[in-house]
């Protein structure tokens, strides 16, 4: 999450005959900022920064103020006291555009208040990504001199409807300094978002008498639909297995190779279809089975220490190393308690299915 990082450069009264300091000390000002974004139908995002500076002493007042934006594609800055308008100087480099301000009018005293705004184009905030746009709004540095910082948000209808935020807005529709120093703004708007899919797969039969051979489709699911348009040779069927898979069928002959080829289009929801049921049962996947041995000690100890997939996975991966030699070599299937016992000695089955017995131990489907 990109960081919007805040400082002053703070002169001292003329009137004074000590020396300015070097730099500022914390706490010699109170910063309050109403920050609103108000993002164009075509992604350009105008940040107007509303800001006061409060004077905590009798002697310092605000002279000039600097910020650090974490993008080059910032443009159109405008600012503007009580006095008027303030040309702001600008540097841009490695990715970033720094914005120093001279005030016009210097106000003295304790407890007296400097107001300004500061606006400028920004177009990193709103990235339009296949269907979807994307919002990312950036956080604040956690200053103790910054106040308040209150964030408001505008985004125009047609984006479409919110499909996620984080974090929702603290008041109402603005989001406070705490939420934003935690790394700003997320979210996405659009209904669907698609993608092409490019399928390829290769089957061979090595065997001296004919064999029937399957490949997996992807799947519709609660949160894709999948159309798929090529599949080039045509298989001779297309059925469902019990576990829900779509499985094209090929007939290949003795010694035979295929290369198979395909296209699909796939609509991707971040919500669930409605009235969309699977027709598999979770519970039928919590079973202990031949190469899922979920009541062996050793496994239900080990999915006793790992709850999580990531978990699992990650205890698998670093316990299992692969061995190249037992590819070659027509491997037999141990299942997952016996590669327990020879973890060096590990294929793709092996990793498979040590993973899914500590899950199913583990109460994970």
């Amino acid at each position: 999450m990109k960081k919007l990082l805040v400082y002053w450069v703070i002169g001292l009264l003329v009137y004074w005959v000590i020396p300015p300091p070097r730099v500022r000390a914390a706490g010699e000002f109170r910063a309050d900022y109403d920050v609103a974004y108000a993002i164009a139908p075509t992604g350009t995002t105008i940040v107007t920064q509303s800001i006061s500076l409060t004077n905590n002493l009798t002697n310092l007042y605000p002279q000039k103020y600097s910020i650090l934006i974490d993008s080059e594609k910032i443009k159109n800055v405008i600012a503007y006291d009580k006095r008027g308008p303030i040309t702001p100087q600008i540097i841009q480099k490695e990715g970033k555009t720094e914005i120093l301000l001279t005030f016009n009018e210097k106000v003295v005293g304790l407890g007296k208040a400097l107001t300004f705004t500061l606006r400028f184009e920004n177009a990193d905030i709103a990235q339009k990504n296949g269907s979807i746009w994307e919002v990312n709004v950036p956080g604040v540095a956690d200053d103790p001199d910054i106040a308040t910082y209150n964030v408001s948000l505008n985004v125009p209808s047609s984006f479409g409807q919110n499909a996620y935020m984080a974090p929702l807005p603290g008041s109402s529709t603005r989001w406070t300094k705490s939420q934003m120093i935690q790394g700003g703004i997320s979210a996405a708007y659009g209904d669907t978002q698609y993608f092409t899919i490019e399928l390829s797969y290769y089957l061979e039969n090595p065997h001296v008498t004919p064999e029937i051979m399957e490949i997996a489709l992807p799947p519709d699911t609660a949160y894709q639909t999948i159309t798929l348009e090529t599949l080039d040779p045509k298989p001779a069927s297309v059925v469902r297995d019990t576990d829900g898979n779509w499985l094209a069928r090929y007939e290949l002959g003795p010694n035979q190779k295929l290369e198979i080829s395909g296209r699909a289009t796939a609509a991707i929801t971040l919500t669930p279809k409605e009235n969309f049921s699977e027709t598999i049962l979770p519970e039928e996947y919590l079973k202990p089975d031949q190469y899922w041995e979920t009541n062996n000690p050793v496994i239900a100890s080990l999915a006793n220490q790992y709850r999580t997939p990531r978990a699992i996975y990650d205890y698998v991966v670093s316990k299992l190393s692969y061995d190249y030699n037992r590819v070659s070599q027509n491997p037999i299937r141990k299942g997952a308690a016996q590669a327990l016992l020879s973890p060096d000695q590990s294929v793709c089955m092996e990793f498979t299915d040590l993973f899914v017995a500590i899950a199913r131990s583990a109460g994970v489907p």
